[in-house]
């Protein structure tokens, strides 16, 4: 995501933004040895030291972030797929995240999306796993 000017390489300062961002995750148990200054949009540049202090414009940082992801080219070839694969795609990827097993209730809900021959169909059997990982995961 880095950018050709040195003030929009955010890489350089990776580890100043990962302890920044455990800092804000881990607000009672982590401290910084200097300052991250996450909100000056007055400078210009991406990313500037000031003395013992990051300042990070986040409208550029968030811009750049945008762009690595939307450029990437599995965003571009998942763009390209179908809705109905895109859907069963979505649920795959729901199965291994939340490591489901494979005979479970779920699992086998999620395998009858591979029988279903159009999107009417596809939809209806999605209600049915959405209620299954509802139900099973005590979402209400």
């Amino acid at each position: 995501m880095d950018g050709a000017a040195a003030d929009k390489r955010f890489s350089l300062i990776a580890d100043d933004i990962h302890s920044a961002r455990n800092v804000l995750a881990h607000q009672g148990y982590s401290s910084l040895q200097h300052r991250v200054e996450y909100f000056d949009d007055q400078i210009s540049e991406g990313w500037k030291a000031i003395e013992n202090t990051t300042h990070i414009n986040p409208a550029v940082y968030a811009q750049q972030f945008e762009q690595a992801i939307t450029d990437h080219k599995f965003v571009a070839e998942y763009a390209q797929e179908s809705a109905e694969r895109r859907i069963v795609r979505k649920y795959r990827f729901i199965l291994r995240w939340l490591r489901v097993d494979r005979s479970s209730e779920i699992s086998q809900e999620v395998k009858k999306f591979d029988a279903l021959p159009n999107m009417p169909d596809l939809q209806a059997q999605e209600a049915v796993v959405q209620d299954k990982i509802l139900g099973t995961y005590g979402i209400t």
